[in-house]
């Protein structure tokens, strides 16, 4: 018996031994689940990543996504407070985010 279980998708890959496997992950998060769907296990880690705060969602290759990684970067956390105020206030970057 199949159940589905909202939120959570599945995926077959070949190991090297060339086996046919089946991982499972959290669609919001990516994170990856046990590995018996059956187990109580399984089930607390669903509800456990649905309860997590998750940040907003921006589009894959939009200005946003751009602005969110540049902020994320080494280069970005190398430049003073100053220069990360006037980026956003002088660009007028701030309603995109």
């Amino acid at each position: 018996m199949q159940i589905r279980i909202g939120g959570v998708y599945s995926k077959d890959y070949r190991a090297a031994d060339g086996s046919l496997r089946r991982y499972h992950c959290h669609r919001a998060t990516g994170a990856r689940l046990p590995d018996d769907p059956t187990s109580p296990d399984f089930l607390l880690r669903v509800r456990e990543l649905e309860r997590k705060p998750r940040g907003p969602r921006v589009a894959k290759w939009t200005l946003g996504d751009l602005v969110q990684r540049f902020r994320g970067s080494p280069r970005y956390a190398k430049l003073r407070e100053t220069t990360h105020k006037e980026y956003w206030t002088c660009h007028g970057l701030v309603p995109l985010l």
